[in-house]
């Protein structure tokens, strides 16, 4: 007997699709968590690295953590700057250069020439870290030091790593006050004959009350320095051009210090932009609306603390701020020029 073969009906094909098409419905989501876990634990373990090089520097150097901005005189040829602080190299030599000038005015280029860490452990970002490696690398050389223009990889390696520093009060950043005459001392500026004890920000890791709580470095965002130019760049947010993931500092929740190159006695310092009051984090929005935090860990961010472990923390708990002064007495806590 000849057998006659048999095809699926059209009813059965349409059944098997409509069962692949479940499926993957199902499946895909799972995977895309997946990828997403795998990319927040990536970051996690970068954020750590980044962290202990930074206290390893401390403990080499003093106990000074490095510093987030420093001031000018300490990174300019010709004048001699405290034995914490290096002379920053350019990381693509043809042969060694010293980096001065603006480029220099971050915490990156520093912690990366004492680290020896290479710059995609600053950059974690694959597109982005490409898109910085192929913009122009030669500088305006004199004298073994070189400057750079805001359109080169080493200004967009200075300015935007993956992770910003709390360097308000962690560090001191000349843009918001810290390493000027007269300083900020106990919320007074500029007074020269009146100074009262402390400093608003730590320069040191021993005087750091609680080290499992105070944040060092967080996943950041800022428009792309590219176009700035550079002196008057991310005083109050970095809020235009290209949005990036990833810019040098985050901002406390409330009004800081924030004022660059003001020497005089007596004058006050203008409160740089405190937060919006959602918690709901939202990309479209411009970075200085979370103080340049980038939420980008399912609407939390990944931040590392004093003490050198990492926690993933929503806004809302952001917004304590004995977590960013070493000097906060309650979670309400608010700088203030007197």
């Amino acid at each position: 007997m000849k057998l006659k073969a048999r095809g699926f009906t059209l009813i059965e094909l349409l059944v098997v699709i409509a069962i692949i098409a479940l499926l993957v419905a199902i499946l895909l989501p799972a995977l895309g968590q997946a990828r997403r876990a795998a990319r927040n634990t990536a970051e996690m373990a970068a954020l750590s690295q980044l962290t202990l090089a930074s206290v390893a520097y401390a403990n080499e150097g003093r106990e000074m953590v490095v510093p987030a901005g420093p001031a000018w005189s300490w990174v300019h040829p010709g004048t001699t700057p405290p034995k914490y602080v290096l002379r920053p190299t350019d990381p693509y030599p043809a042969r060694p250069l010293f980096m001065e000038g603006s480029v220099s005015k971050t915490w990156v280029h520093h912690l990366r020439t004492w680290s020896n860490l290479p710059l995609n452990g600053f950059v974690i970002d694959s597109n982005t870290y490409q898109n910085f490696y192929d913009r122009p690398k030669a500088g305006s050389e004199n004298n073994g030091w070189a400057q750079y223009g805001d359109d080169s990889s080493q200004s967009a390696f200075g300015y935007h790593p993956s992770f910003g520093m709390n360097g308000v009060y962690v560090g001191g950043s000349y843009s918001h006050g810290a390493f000027q005459a007269g300083h900020f001392q106990g919320g007074t500026w500029g007074n020269t004959n009146n100074r009262p004890p402390g400093e608003f920000y730590v320069k040191k890791l021993g005087d750091i009350r609680y080290t499992s709580k105070l944040i060092m470095f967080g996943s950041s965002r800022g428009g792309d320095v590219r176009g700035t130019g550079f002196w008057s760049y991310g005083e109050t947010a970095p809020n235009t051009g290209v949005i990036r993931p990833g810019y040098w500092i985050i901002t406390p929740p409330k009004a800081h210090p924030n004022r660059r190159g003001a020497t005089s006695a007596g004058e006050q310092p203008s409160g740089s932009q405190p937060w919006i009051t959602s918690n709901r984090f939202n990309a479209q929005l411009s970075p200085g609306s979370w103080g340049n935090i980038d939420a980008r860990a399912s609407g939390k961010a990944n931040v590392s603390m004093a003490d050198g472990h990492v926690e993933t923390l929503g806004l809302d708990d952001l917004r304590d701020m004995t977590r960013w002064s070493n000097y906060a007495t309650d979670a309400n806590w608010n700088w203030r020029a007197r």
